[in-house]
């Protein structure tokens, strides 16, 4: 920050100022943390998810949904067998009647970011 002079007129705009600058900082440095672990996300489901030719797996992502100033918004997904994923997730009945074990692969992946993006914004905010 750079050394201001300042009369008793113009105090409250330049205290404004700054601290705008400073949550315009602080906010592009969270967006980064969401950006990055949402792609982290999607990879990690794609390392952990049942593989029988492959297709299943490389369809994992993270796309932006929306973003303004304050905010930003990322879905993680799976872009080619989306109807796939919670049969695999939680498992299913079989045409024999029997039933197929789940493989959780989306749910601990995502729990595990969200504990690390919570980690991450902490950090920031106290820095």
């Amino acid at each position: 920050m750079d050394n201001v002079t300042v009369t008793a007129d113009t105090l409250g705009a330049t205290i404004a100022e700054s601290l705008q600058e400073f949550s315009d900082e602080k906010m592009k440095e969270i967006k980064g943390i969401i950006s990055e672990k949402s792609k982290e996300c999607a990879n990690n489901i794609k390392r952990d998810s049942p593989k029988r030719n492959g297709n299943y797996a490389k369809g994992w992502t993270a796309t932006k949904q929306f973003e303004d100033n304050l905010n930003i918004s990322y879905v993680v997904h799976n872009k080619t067998d989306w109807q796939l994923t919670h049969l695999l997730e939680n498992g299913h009945a079989n045409r024999d009647g029997s039933r197929t074990e789940g493989i959780p692969h989306i749910e601990p992946n995502c729990e595990k970011i969200e504990a690390e993006i919570d980690e991450a914004i902490e950090k920031t905010a106290g820095d």
